[in-house]
Parts: structure tokens; C-alpha cells; sequence
């Protein structure tokens, strides 16, 4: 997987791209986009309806990340293009795709193989909320105006679910809802093939016995890898690159790390 990035130079359209987070799992073919402010419904996902509204707020959402990055560079019509739109569209559907996956699968990436209890987010503040959400986790959030329907499902490490003894090079993207100490525990191996990892961290505590930011950083340098870049998602909640130290070595690599910094200093005034 790494090979593609490494012969194409797409690594530096990887760095970029976490200013608007444009990753993709795979193509979506057979859904209806509709941008009209008459249209409630932009799409549906295995049953399950993407809202004008769902829409609009994640539109409000990702323009306030942005002005926390650029301050006074920020210029909302830059970011509120049709092209845009799709693309943020694209995203939530694929959000939505992959928990509908992961409910159908029944299984919990954790440290350990066994049964562990899931944490279906069920209401929040007195409002009932969709099935499939994409940020229930195997952690409880902290705070009290959550409720959960507790699920018990098969837990699998990554290094079960992907075995021991293959040896192609992976690239990971890690986002659990604060469970991310669980799913690296149980990657021993698979990060040892692993050349980049894009993971979301949090540097306040959200969920009960989350991993923070530091802890997640602390682990990733033990384990042979260097924090290449990050966004600014949300306050305090972020994605970070890390690359394995041989892989950061290459001049492509290092190249990119420094044009990704020239960039953000140059033309968006962010040091």
C-alpha cells in the first residue's frame, strides 16, 4: 500500500488533505446527490438517511476547523464550492458505511480475543439517536448525558484479524472514539509492517480509561515511528501522521514534510 505512495509522491496529497480530511475507503456508485435546500434526504446508506440538516452541520463543522487553523486567512468561500459539498458528502457517506460494516460484522477491534462489551450510544441529552451513529466505542464517554445499549460482541486484535506472518507493507487509519490504547496493544505485529499510521488522538479526557494524545505519542515513538504532521479537527481532539523512522528517511517523505510546512507558513500564515 505504502509502495503507491512511495512511487507516485502521493504522500504530499495525503499531508494536505488533512486540512479538509478527503480520505476515501473505496467508490461509492449508486447514490443521489442533491444540494436544493428543498431536499431533506441527500442520501441514504443501507437504510439509514443522510439529512439537509446532518449535512449542514457537518458543513458548520468542518468551516469552524478551519478558521481555527487559518485565524484570519480563513476564507468560508474558498470552502463552499459544489466541489466541496460533494466531497463532504462523499465522507459522510463513507462514515456511514463503515459503522454500518462494523455493526454487520459484530466484531470489536481490542487488545484481546473474546467477548467485550460494545457501547451503542442510544440517547443524548434526552434525544434518541440513530442505531448506527459511527461514535459509539467500547469506552463510556465521561459525561452524563449519554445513555448506551450495551452489546456483547466478539473482540479480535488486529493482529488476529490480519495474522502474523504476512509481510506486505500496511498503512493504518486509526479512528475508535477514544479506544485507541485497546487496538494498538493488539497490533504488535501488524505495526511492525506498518510505514504510516493517520490516528485521531485527544488531549482532554472524553471517554472512561481513554488513551490521551501523550499516550498515544509515548507509544508510537517506542515503537520506532515519528509524528509527521497533524490537523486540527476539533478543540483538543485531532488526526496525527506518524511514519516508521526508515520510511521518514526517504527523500520523498522528507521532501513532503518540508513542503507541507513551507506551505501552511507561507500561505496560510500558520507556524
Amino acid at each position: 500500500m505504502f509502495d503507491l505512495i512511495h512511487n507516485h509522491k502521493t504522500l504530499v496529497q495525503i499531508i494536505l488533505g488533512l486540512i479538509i480530511l478527503p480520505f476515501a475507503f473505496w467508490g461509492i456508485d449508486s447514490y443521489q446527490r442533491s444540494f436544493s435546500m428543498a431536499a431533506q434526504d441527500l442520501a441514504e446508506v443501507a437504510g439509514q438517511k443522510i439529512t439537509l440538516q446532518e449535512f449542514a452541520q457537518a458543513q458548520r463543522d468542518q468551516q469552524e476547523r478551519l478558521r481555527s487553523l487559518l485565524g484570519r486567512n480563513f476564507d468560508p468561500s474558498l470552502f463552499d464550492t459544489l466541489e466541496q459539498r460533494a466531497e463532504l458528502l462523499d465522507q459522510l457517506i463513507q462514515q456511514r458505511l463503515l459503522a454500518v460494516q462494523a455493526v454487520k460484522s459484530n466484531l470489536a477491534v481490542t487488545d484481546t480475543a473474546g467477548p467485550v462489551t460494545f457501547h451503542l450510544r442510544s440517547r443524548q441529552d434526552g434525544e434518541e439517536l440513530r442505531k448506527v451513529t459511527g461514535n459509539s466505542s467500547l469506552l463510556r464517554r465521561q459525561s452524563a448525558d449519554t445513555e448506551y445499549e450495551e452489546l456483547t460482541v466478539d473482540g479480535v486484535t488486529l493482529d488476529g484479524f490480519f495474522g502474523i506472518d504476512a509481510q506486505e507493507p500496511v498503512c493504518l487509519w486509526i479512528d475508535v472514539e477514544g479506544a485507541s490504547g485497546h487496538v494498538l496493544r493488539g497490533a504488535t505485529a501488524l505495526l511492525r509492517r506498518t510505514e504510516l499510521v493517520l490516528i485521531e488522538v485527544e488531549e482532554k479526557l472524553m471517554w472512561e480509561g481513554q488513551w490521551r494524545s501523550i499516550d498515544v505519542i509515548e507509544f508510537f515513538l517506542d515503537a520506532g515511528f515519528i509524528p509527521l504532521t497533524r490537523d486540527a479537527e476539533y478543540d483538543q481532539q485531532y488526526n496525527i501522521i506518524f511514519v516508521r523512522e526508515d520510511v521518514y528517511e526517504r527523500p520523498d517523505v522528507l521532501w513532503s514534510h518540508e513542503l507541507h510546512t513551507n506551505y501552511l507558513t507561507q500561505h496560510m500564515g500558520v507556524r
